[in-house]
């Protein structure tokens, strides 16, 4: 896979989360949040929507 989620600093929970979802299922998530599957007409299953909604609530970076 060449986006590997553990290549790149987690910004916050959703990145996290990503990450670990990564290493249990042996890579074999894809970049849309699918497990690697060839199947036509798979939909996105929304991962990327709840791995941001979830940095938002829960963000690394510090402010102010």
């Amino acid at each position: 896979m060449s986006n590997n989620p553990l290549r790149k600093q987690s910004q916050g929970l959703g990145d996290t989360v990503e990450k670990v979802a990564y290493i249990a299922t042996l890579g074999r998530i894809t970049s849309s949040g699918r497990v690697n599957r060839k199947k036509k007409g798979d939909d996105d299953c929304g991962c990327n929507k709840r791995k941001k909604a979830l940095n938002k609530k829960s963000s690394y970076n510090k402010e102010g």
